[in-house]
């Protein structure tokens, strides 16, 4: 009688067993179905841009960039110009490069001075007006 007893455990054991086999199998097919939905092109596009339009500086960082990627460039011109000297060109790309560098490094700085020299030269004018 025992014997049997012992079997019917034991099956009862297996069933259990097998009744979470299948629910974890579930599970994993879920959890792989999401994970290739993730590894698909197009959502690593999303999410890497969506990681980018997200960072909190992006704004100013972007804003400092682009003005020091301009004055450089307006730098270059206004000291070799446009020329067809190779050894000119390099000479400029290198300066446009260095002027780059510089004002990016220091927009902070930058800013700031420019705030007060705006604040100096527009009370000036607003008092000569009066």
């Amino acid at each position: 009688m025992k014997k049997v007893n012992e079997t019917e455990k034991l099956h009862a054991a297996i069933a259990l067993l097998e009744v979470i086999q299948k629910e974890e199998e579930a599970q994993l097919k879920v959890q792989f179905n999401i994970v290739a939905e993730n590894f698909k092109p197009l959502n690593l596009v999303k999410s890497a841009l969506d990681d980018i339009i997200h960072q909190p500086n992006l704004k100013e960082d972007g804003l400092d960039t682009f003005i020091a990627m301009v004055t450089g460039y307006f730098s270059k011109k206004i000291f070799i110009g446009s020329t067809h000297n190779p050894f000119k060109q390099i000479i400029g790309s290198f300066m446009q490069m260095g002027i780059t560098h510089v004002i990016s490094k220091n927009a902070e700085t930058l800013k700031v001075f420019f705030s007060s020299f705006i604040k100096e030269i527009w009370p000036s004018q607003n008092k000569a007006k009066s």
